[in-house]
């Protein structure tokens, strides 16, 4: 028992060690990006190669996420050469040891409205000629096509015993710092328990359940940079 404990400990140490190199060996300049409205079209995305390798890597499965960061939420595949949404170009980089390549995004929508949300994948995939298993990391960008015009517009209610904050406009907002501060304080704070910080996209909604005596304090830092009080 104790020679198979010992065996399982080694093997793990092992896996470990291998997937440490490999993991942090390709990896992208962002995972995070705006593209469109008033920003160019196109995005260009470096790839670092940070190992003694040649490294294969893969770009593209583009997403298309409906209803994001809503229960509802669900990913479209969009790969459709008809009906572009989101161009990625080159789709195979053969990046060279300790270098880098980049893939450039292209947002095909000439004429867009609201902004959309997509992800976009990065593999690092087997060489060609080589055979076995192999570990890599994926990585998966997170791409925000902004409309030509835009309209931001947040409307907080009250509704049933909760905050409501309703993005009623046609760019996402992206807030921090949530929290809950006694009425005319700011230091007096409770924190929310899951997490201080949200996205609310275009025609989405988060509730929030009242606090008796608190109001409800956060930051706005996009599309603008401003500090929010919301009577609770």
């Amino acid at each position: 028992m104790k020679f198979f404990l010992i065996k399982r400990c080694i093997v793990f140490m092992f896996l470990c060690i291998i997937s440490s190199s490999v993991f942090s060996s390709v990896m992208p300049s962002e995972t995070e990006l705006e593209l469109g409205g008033k920003k160019d079209n196109h995005h260009p995305i470096r790839i670092y190669n940070q190992s003694d390798e040649v490294a294969y890597v893969k770009v593209g499965n583009v997403v298309r996420v409906e209803q994001p960061g809503t229960p509802n939420q669900k990913e479209v595949l969009v790969n459709n050469t008809k009906h572009l949404e989101l161009m990625v170009t080159p789709n195979l980089l053969i990046i060279q040891p300790n270098s880098d390549a980049d893939v450039v995004l292209v947002d095909m929508v000439s004429d867009r409205d609201t902004e959309r949300a997509y992800y976009v994948k990065v593999e690092q995939v087997q060489p060609p000629a080589k055979k076995g298993v192999t570990l890599s990391v994926n990585y998966r960008v997170l791409v925000h096509a902004e409309p030509k015009v835009m309209n931001p517009q947040l409307v907080t209610k009250q509704k049933q015993g909760n905050i409501l904050l309703k993005n009623q406009g046609n760019v996402r907002y992206s807030l921090r710092d949530v929290k809950w501060c006694k009425k005319g304080e700011t230091q007096n704070c409770i924190a929310l328990k899951d997490r201080d910080s949200f996205r609310i996209y275009p025609h989405t909604e988060k509730l929030f359940p009242k606090r008796l005596g608190y109001d409800l304090h956060f930051i706005e830092i996009y599309p603008g940079y401003h500090e929010h009080i919301v009577s609770g």
